[in-house]
């Protein structure tokens, strides 16, 4: 579960003594065996000021952040004792803990929250069960994501199977429970540097056909699992054990209704994201688009439009409340730049088009609404109007 998708609340914050560190470094170094002294040093400098923040989440999840130079290097989920790197500390060591890589595109499905799936994961299929991180990983591991394009993690959480389980899943189901991921609140509360550039990983394997380097979007669309067949995935997690009745041979259900679990608010927002990136490769595409724009007038005229015809775009029953707050996320992001030209009227002052979030945006194709047509109205006949004297 993605904790830090909502700002959390501080309790207290202390610095370490110098004995204090060095327990610190010691559990790190039984939790992370790759980390060598020198790096645990030139992480957490004994002679710096370390800061450990007690935090609590929004689901009220305890948390130790070991703070440096104001960004969080490390993190403890206080209940399990669990130390977790953050982004920051992977961008250094990207080879720390076992990673996956996935497509680009999956990266706006986890900044959004989700967790990654087995359809998104690409593996060398020929390896068997080694595919998946050497055939090593535990369930419950430690184990960050990062993307086809570029090896810096950008997300960290835990295996959701082991190895094993997963190439028995026949790539279905759940992969990673995403903990942290580049983009969230613990991100943003340091000095929210930008995904570094650290080159693509290996994938040799890949052959002439596959989604490699710089596609088409029409090339995206073919070799890219689909949003509706990760969503399937989860569905079906949810449904599993009403399969296994129905296999049994339940003969009292005849239909399985799949409910959406999603809060309004939850809806709404994917419904801002989708709004917001549909118009981007739309009406506001870089050929089209004149900046500066206002940002109201950027939601009235293009993202309103890029709705669904049976939706309403309505940012007060979002979890943004405004849309300055919804546009100050993509600010952060990198996808766009704000100014305030005139006190108090903000406007968009450029947006990065070649953004991973932007350029592997697949449109959709609203249908339009039929509009029936009106019967030709019978002409009135003399005999039909009323009669009035002369």
């Amino acid at each position: 579960m993605t904790i830090f998708i909502k700002p959390f609340r501080v309790k207290s914050n202390t610095q370490m003594k110098g004995s204090d560190k060095k327990k610190l470094k010691a559990s790190l170094k039984k939790s992370f065996p790759k980390l060598t002294d020198e790096d645990l040093n030139t992480l957490l400098p004994t002679k710096e000021e370390i800061v450990i923040s007690k935090i609590f989440t929004f689901n009220e999840e305890s948390v130790l952040l070991y703070i440096h130079n104001k960004n969080t290097v490390f993190f403890e989920m206080e209940k399990d004792k669990i130390f977790f790197p953050s982004i920051y500390t992977l961008w250094k060591y990207p080879e720390m803990i076992p990673f996956l890589t996935t497509w680009p595109p999956v990266m706006s499905r986890i900044a959004n929250g989700a967790d990654l799936m087995l359809p998104g994961v690409i593996v060398e299929e020929e390896k068997g069960i080694k595919a998946y991180c050497d055939g090593r990983l535990a369930k419950g591991d430690l184990v960050s994501v990062n993307l086809q394009s570029n090896k810096a993690p950008v997300a960290v959480g835990t295996a959701w199977l082991s190895s094993e389980d997963m190439y028995m899943a026949a790539r279905k189901g759940k992969c990673v429970n995403t903990i942290h991921f580049y983009g969230d609140q613990l991100w943003a509360a340091g000095t929210r540097e930008q995904l570094p550039d650290l080159g693509g990983p290996d994938m040799g394997f890949l052959v002439k056909g596959d989604y490699y380097g710089e596609p088409s979007e029409e090339e995206v669309a073919d070799n890219l699992p689909s949003v509706d067949d990760v969503a399937q995935e989860v569905v079906n997690l949810n449904l599993n054990s009403d399969e296994k009745s129905v296999e049994n041979g339940s003969d009292n259900i005849e239909e399985l209704t799949v409910i959406d679990n999603r809060t309004p608010q939850e809806i709404m927002d994917e419904l801002l994201e989708n709004a917001f990136l549909q118009s981007l490769k739309t009406s506001c595409s870089a050929k089209k688009a004149e900046f500066p724009m206002l940002t109201s007038n950027f939601f009235r005229l293009h993202m309103v439009p890029a709705c669904p015809p049976d939706t309403q775009l309505d940012v007060k029953k979002s979890s943004y409340k405004k849309l300055s707050k919804f546009l100050e996320k993509k600010e952060k992001f990198g996808l766009i730049k704000i100014k305030e030209l005139t006190k108090g009227v903000e406007s968009i002052m450029s947006v990065d088009y070649e953004h991973e979030q932007v350029k592997f945006f697949r449109v959709v194709k609203h249908a339009k609404p039929e509009v029936e047509e009106a019967e030709p109205e019978a002409p009135i006949l003399p005999c039909d109007k009323k009669y009035e004297p002369p």
